[in-house]
């Protein structure tokens, strides 16, 4: 049953759990990226799960957002790496005493593209002077 779909939340009373623990495994291993969230029923009150189950769920949306927030800054920071080497290159080689223009202007389009790709993903490119 589990494996035909996606779940925001899974609760697993407690006593089942311990009763049968390799059960509760497998249940596990199925939930996917939901909250699982463990309960004991013979004590707790609708109102108390569904308080349980409402924090659990506003802390699960909170750590994806940081864990995507993260994601993003390190892959803008490997991006900016890449096209900086990329400019500095570009620069370098047009210094090049006797570069012929065809090469000049390639190496132009080059760095035109790259500042766009910088522009398009908003990125600053650091680029010594």
């Amino acid at each position: 049953m589990l494996r035909s779909a996606e779940y925001s939340a899974v609760i697993i009373d407690e006593s089942l759990a311990e009763a049968d623990p390799d059960g509760a495994e497998v249940l596990l291993r199925h939930t996917g990226a939901g909250v699982t969230l463990f309960v004991n029923l013979g004590i707790s009150s609708a109102e108390r799960v569904a308080r349980d189950l409402r924090h659990a769920l506003e802390r699960h949306r909170r750590e994806t957002q940081q864990a995507h927030d993260q994601a993003e800054r390190n892959l803008r920071n490997e991006l900016r790496d890449s096209v900086t080497a990329i400019l500095l290159s570009c620069d370098l080689v047009l210094g090049v005493p006797g570069l012929p223009p065809v090469a000049q202007s390639k190496i132009r389009s080059i760095q035109e593209r790259t500042t766009d790709l910088c522009s398009r993903l908003g990125i600053t490119a650091e680029v010594p002077s």
